[in-house]
């Protein structure tokens, strides 16, 4: 019987030496446990949408030229001005003294006093020069020589005179050569964009944002002369640009060519 026990008791302290050693060996206390190293936030990417476009319409319109003068002869300029407005009527083609405008037509008269009496002036009109440009180019020139005239009282009179023969030589001239220049070398059409995603709306920095990316593409176009931003309809989510550009580098019209910048076959 005390074998028996000292067997058992033998036995036991076996199971119990090796219980020990497995918790020993398994068992690590909570604050010897390395924490969990921690996560980084989810990182979301986020892009802006391109606001994309298209031409809405194209209108051809009138070649728009402005005369401008220098301030030497002004009174005598601002009057063959207003007259050549009336007198140069054009389908393609306009005259006018204001802004915006699309060309030129340069004024460049010159006089010389010959004798004066008494208030009396005898004025001669050496010549006139009219100028027809653009940003780019000359189009044509033409340099007159009005005949003499007699003597005027007052000096202005005496210049003023020259109106009308200026005004006759002149409107011929720049009738023909407007009529050349708007049939064959100078278009002129009004392009409305639309934004394809604001259908109904546009906020100023969508609208910006075209009219900048507008005038990136007409300002990289070689035949485009000039252009310019005449309307935004933010309500509408377009806007409008007038365009100046040479006909024979478009032969397939301008259109196709805004189309093809923009990536529209």
């Amino acid at each position: 019987m005390k074998k028996n026990i000292l067997v058992v008791l033998g036995a036991l302290s076996v199971l119990l030496a090796g219980c020990r050693s497995y918790v020993e060996t398994t068992y690590v206390p909570a604050q010897q446990q390395q924490a969990p190293a921690p996560r980084s936030p989810l990182q979301i990417k986020t892009e802006v949408a391109e606001d994309s476009f298209s031409i809405e319409s194209a209108v051809n319109t009138k070649l728009r030229l402005k005369i401008i003068y220098g301030n030497a002869e002004s009174t005598f300029s601002r009057k063959v001005a207003e007259r050549l407005i009336n007198a140069v009527l054009l389908d393609n083609a306009e005259l006018t003294l204001s802004d915006p405008c699309d060309a030129v037509v340069v004024l460049m008269p010159e006089f010389e006093v010959v004798d004066s009496d008494g208030g009396y002036f005898r004025v001669k009109c050496t010549e006139v020069t009219a100028q027809i440009k653009s940003i780019r180019k000359i189009y044509a020139s033409k340099t007159i020589e009005p005949a003499s005239l007699p003597r005027r009282l007052g000096l202005n009179n005496a210049k003023n005179q020259y109106v009308n023969p200026v005004v006759q030589a002149l409107s011929a001239y720049l009738g023909q050569e407007l009529r050349k220049i708007s049939n064959n070398d100078i278009s002129v059409t009004e392009m409305r964009f639309a934004l394809k995603n604001h259908r109904q709306h546009a906020d100023s920095i969508a609208i910006s944002r075209q009219v900048e990316r507008i005038s990136n593409i007409l300002r990289s176009m070689h035949g485009v002369v000039n252009f310019t931003n005449v309307a935004q309809h933010t309500t509408q989510a377009a806007v409008t640009f007038r365009i100046v550009y040479l006909k024979n580098l478009y032969p397939q019209g301008l259109v196709n060519a805004v189309n093809v910048k923009l990536g529209i076959k």
